[in-house]
């Protein structure tokens, strides 16, 4: 008897040490009002809950997100859809996009000295902004809407963190931002919004892209962040005071900022989020956003690789 449990215990050593606990999921994620649900999902334990290693890896901007993953040190980024389709064409991993969290309707905004009141103004004038992500496409299309391409202004580089200072030495004439760096800008009242997403709506789409080699690794992954993401929207739903304090602080805004920069978007809830997949509206916005950046110089790419940027099966 006393062998026989001494041989059942030793397979369940011998099973359990076979089995190793997974690597967490490296998650990078910016300062965005859209992507403080994945963090809210941490604060409120979700993850574990849901039997799903992830670990959120702060960095500072969208571009850094980005960088985050095409120097291997995260599996996945949150980001704009421009951020997304440019690592393939960079040479990092394919990725897959498992979330859309939201569309910026308003949130992403050019700013400008009160001398510039429109953006047809900005003609043979500096912009800054972060040339590697979001900002130059973005930049791109608000010129577009006022028949002027990139070759009718001078694009500079800057990080979201010293837009401030660079308008006010006057090395930029206007920057390309968003929440919560937009709002320090618009704290001084020498600067103001003369164009933001709201004229291209629903074209400036964010999601969580993940690693497809870590996706075939983890075919449970998807699955459990788009439910997490689900039980984080409800929380807000039924707290909207307590989620909003607890996410408003992690973005070193007020309440009432966050809740105002949450006006600017719409989040979108799982339903959601299918339906716009049934439509191929990604696949299509994707290829769109592709074919700009190749204008734009950005990226040197076929694009092909777009039409297998999202599996609608899975959504």
């Amino acid at each position: 008897m006393a062998r026989t449990v001494f041989i059942f215990l030793t397979l369940i050593l011998l099973f359990s040490c076979s089995d190793p606990q997974k690597k967490p999921i490296k998650i990078a994620i910016n300062p965005w009002p859209g992507y403080e649900f994945l963090y809210l999902a941490q604060h409120l334990d979700l993850y574990n809950k849901a039997n799903l290693q992830v670990e959120i890896i702060q960095v500072s901007t969208l571009a850094d997100g980005q960088r985050a993953y095409l120097n291997g040190h995260v599996d996945g980024f949150a980001s704009t859809l421009v951020e997304a389709v440019q690592v393939e064409a960079h040479g990092a991993p394919p990725v897959e996009i498992v979330l859309l969290a939201d569309y910026s309707n308003g949130g992403d905004v050019i700013l400008a000295n009160k001398t510039f009141t429109s953006i047809n103004d900005l003609k043979g004038a500096t912009i800054g902004c972060e040339v590697n992500s979001l900002g130059l496409y973005f930049l791109a299309r608000a010129l577009e809407k006022y028949n002027l391409s990139i070759s009718d202004v001078s694009v500079k580089h800057v990080e979201q963190s010293q837009g401030l200072d660079a308008l006010n030495s006057k090395e930029i004439d206007a920057f390309i931002s968003y929440p919560p760096y937009s709002l320090k800008v618009l704290a001084d009242p020498q600067y103001q919004q003369i164009f933001s997403s709201a004229a291209i709506p629903s074209e400036i789409l964010d999601v969580v892209s993940i690693s497809k080699t870590v996706l075939i690794a983890n075919p449970d992954l998807k699955a459990k962040l788009q439910h997490v993401w689900t039980l984080a929207l409800d929380y807000h739903k039924q707290h909207p005071d307590k989620a909003n304090q607890v996410m408003a602080q992690r973005e070193g805004i007020t309440i009432e900022e966050f809740e105002d920069t949450l006006n600017d978007l719409k989040i979108l809830d799982m339903s959601e989020q299918r339906a716009i997949v049934k439509t191929n509206r990604v696949s299509e916005l994707a290829l769109s956003v592709c074919h700009t950046l190749t204008q734009v110089n950005s990226i040197s790419s076929d694009c092909a690789h777009t039409e297998h940027i999202i599996n609608m099966k899975t959504f």
